[in-house]
Formats: structure tokens, sequence, C-alpha cells
């Protein structure tokens, strides 16, 4: 039976397709990675979930980046109750409650200091012969590396665009502005017994502190340089430390931490119009979930902020429904 539609048409035709899905292709590659939208912090953070676990991040304000590898047996205490697990068993955790690497990246979040903007699982790397973190995570940021693997079935809360701009920026990067840390070579990381005598790796948290120093600091944070009272008010014990490490680490300083005088349900930021309205503020009330009050004016702190039960139940057992 001989073909209704001549060869040369159908070459024709597939050409047009080709091109076609070209243009399609290089628009979409232009509009994220030359106009991509205002992130929310000029601090961005992406946790790779590999044979080891890694944490880069990326400073936007003066394009310096670090590379955080930690080893996936260390243990840390999981959110919500948890307890002490490895990354690996929270990681694994976290398909079981099918909330992919939220339960992760939280208690990560908390152990550190360290917020984290985003995570991205790849499971095609496992024994495969790199010598340095640096080479594994050019491997797994390179683009055509992630326009082959981004449709897998690896865990992931972050976009294919982002992805693109963030691998872009990572790989033109020079290798003066990558500070790469392992944790498992520090004092950061360090063994403890277990009654049955069994050994255990933990995190030392006054040597993380001294590992990471400002490392993961947001320039433009330490720039403001606005003062923030922290105040608890719930019955959760330290919580206001929780907080206030986290903004240390990302640059702001914490004047004081205390207890409120009643409880409250959500995060309230209060201080005068100007700094409420400053970078600082904005990026704060987002990592709290605060509401806004111009009404309360600390004279000790240009910020205040009270924790409310909304962030409390972060470190609170889940409660299953049925």
């Amino acid at each position: 039976m001989t073909d209704l539609i001549p060869r040369h048409k159908h070459r024709r035709f597939r050409r047009i397709i080709l091109l076609l899905s070209v243009l399609i292709v290089s628009v979409f590659l232009i509009r994220y990675l030359f106009f991509p939208s205002k992130p929310l912090s000029y601090r961005q953070s992406l946790l790779l979930v590999t044979d080891t676990m890694y944490i880069v991040s990326r400073n936007a304000f003066d394009q310096r980046w670090v590379i955080l590898s930690i080893p996936r047996d260390t243990t840390i205490a999981g959110i919500q109750g948890y307890g002490m697990y490895t990354l690996d068993a929270l990681w694994k955790l976290g398909s079981i409650e099918k909330s992919g690497g939220v339960i992760l990246v939280k208690s990560l979040e908390d152990a550190l200091g360290i917020p984290l903007s985003w995570y991205a699982q790849d499971s095609s790397i496992k024994n495969l012969p790199f010598t340095t973190p640096i080479e594994q995570v050019k491997h797994v940021l390179n683009i055509l590396h992630i326009a082959t693997r981004f449709s897998s079935r690896d865990e992931k809360n972050i976009s294919l665009g982002s992805l693109l701009r963030f691998s872009w920026d990572f790989l033109w990067s020079s290798s003066d502005q990558v500070t790469i840390i392992d944790l498992a070579k520090t004092n950061a990381i360090g063994e403890t017994d277990l009654p049955d005598g069994s050994k255990i790796l933990v995190l030392r948290d006054s040597a993380v502190d001294r590992e990471l120093n400002a490392q993961f600091e947001d320039s433009l944070i330490r720039l403001e340089r606005l003062s923030i009272a922290i105040f608890n008010a719930t019955d959760y014990p330290s919580l206001g430390n929780h907080a206030a490490r986290i903004i240390n680490r990302i640059g702001g300083y914490v004047v004081s931490i205390g207890n409120w005088q009643s409880r409250v349900e959500k995060c309230v930021m209060s201080g005068s119009k100007k700094t409420l309205n400053s970078y600082t503020a904005r990026l704060l009330t987002v990592l709290f979930s605060c509401s806004k009050d111009t009404s309360i004016v600390n004279e000790k702190a240009d910020l205040q902020i009270v924790l409310g039960h909304e962030y409390e139940q972060r470190f609170l057992p889940s409660v299953q429904t049925n």
C-alpha cells in the first residue's frame, strides 16, 4: 500500500516539529535563566539527597557559595516528637508519612539553624566514583543531568525553573567563590555510646556553630543590623532559643530571649512602620509565619517577635486522625 503523504513532506513535517520544540525549550530557558522572578531571600539553600546529604547554599548578594556535606548516618532529633533518627531514616520516614522531605528538612533546619529553601533527591548516583563533594554536586547540578532526571520519581519540592537557575549560577561560579565544609572531618560530628554498646554519629551543637560561623549569613540582613527581641508565648521550653539560632545563623542580631506574659496562637512581629518594612522583617515574617503589629514598640529592640502555638507545633508530636 502506497503512502498517502509523500516522504519529503514527512521529513519536512518532522523538521518543523523539531524547530518548534527547540524554540519552545529556548524560550523556556531564556525565561528562567535570564529573567527569573525575584527571590524571597538573598540566601537560598538547597538540600541534595544523594548517598551523602549536601546543603548547597548561595548568597546572591555577593555570589558566594557554601557546600556543606553531612553523612546520611548522622543522628539528629526529629521534629514533631519523632525522637532521635539518622538522616537516612528521617528521609524514609517522610515517604512512609507521605510528606516528602518535610520531616528531614525541618529537622535539619533546627539541628543546624539553616533555613532550607528547597530539597531534591537524586537516586541515580549511588556508588559513582566521586572523590570530592564538589565533583558530586557539579554532577547533580549539571543542566543536562537535570533535564534527564527531573521527571523521575525522586522526591523534590523545587520547580524545574528554580533548579535550572540555581544550577546555572552554581556551574558558572569560580572555585574561589565556593567554600566546602565536610562536617564528617570536623569536631561537629562525633561518636556517642548507646546503652547496648553500639555507637552512633551525632551533631555537637557548639562545634556546629563554630564550624558554620558566618557561612550561611544573608548579607542584607547583616547590613541592616536590626536588633531583635524574641519572646516565647507557649509552654514549650527554650522555643525562643530554637528561633534565635536560626536568626543568628542568617546574620540577625538577637539581643534578648524571654517569656511572654500570655499565650498566643500565631507569631506576632512588632516594631515601627519603617522596621516592619525592612528586608529583615519581611524575611522573618515568612520564616516564622508572623503577622505584623505597629501598635507595640519594644524600647530595647528594633523588632520584637512573639512566638506562638503555631510555631510550637513544629516540635510537638503530630496528632494522627483516622
